[in-house]
């Protein structure tokens, strides 16, 4: 891995962060306009570890969109620098070691695609049709990822009215678009939690 400093990121990569990102927000609407289509990971623990079913499909993506590596940047400020790092794919499974337990962004040096993840084990995925549709062959269990996810939201706000989950069909939305998951539409309990008609 290499370090990448604020500096450099200012001048050399910051244009491509933000040509991949519109927010530093993972439960709202994370990603550009282009840069769909998009994909929920969950359980998402931070980064691409070896003991998760991520690291082989987005690194399998990642060579067949012929890059060698991907840009990380940290979201969470305040420890020391620095925030940005150049990790290339053969190192793909140590960078958690850097960052752990710190939300953070990794994404193209090219800007065609990009991987923002959250504090609570979800992360969106979002690039061309090509990159994201070798990571949704890859995973047979999408639609039991998706239930837990939206259920395990569920079981929080039952379980304690302070937790917020009014930003669940925003977030859906801008994931899926019009193209909400099968698993969703034939569950009346989710159409209800994403207020789908």
């Amino acid at each position: 891995m290499n370090a990448i400093s604020e500096v450099d990121f200012q001048k050399n990569i910051n244009k491509i962060y933000q040509s991949v990102f519109a927010s530093e927000d993972p439960y709202g609407s994370p990603f550009q306009p282009s840069i769909k289509p998009r994909q929920l990971l969950y359980w998402f623990r931070y980064g691409l570890l070896d003991t998760e079913p991520w690291l082989i499909p987005v690194t399998n993506a990642i060579k067949a969109i012929g890059e060698k590596g991907f840009y990380l940047t940290i979201l969470e400020r305040g420890g020391a620098e620095p925030y940005h790092w150049y990790v290339p794919l053969d190192e793909a499974h140590l960078y958690i070691d850097k960052i752990y337990p710190l939300c953070n962004a990794i994404y193209s040096v090219k800007g065609l695609w990009g991987i923002i993840c959250s504090e609570q084990d979800h992360a969106v995925v979002g690039g061309s049709e090509f990159f994201v549709d070798i990571i949704q062959k890859s995973i047979s269990d999408w639609d039991y990822r998706i239930t837990l996810f939206l259920n395990t939201w569920k079981e929080y706000h039952e379980q304690n009215k302070d937790i917020n989950i009014d930003w669940l069909p925003n977030f859906f939305m801008h994931i899926y678009g019009d193209k909400i998951p099968e698993v969703i539409l034939n569950d009346p309990k989710l159409r209800y939690l994403l207020r789908i008609k």
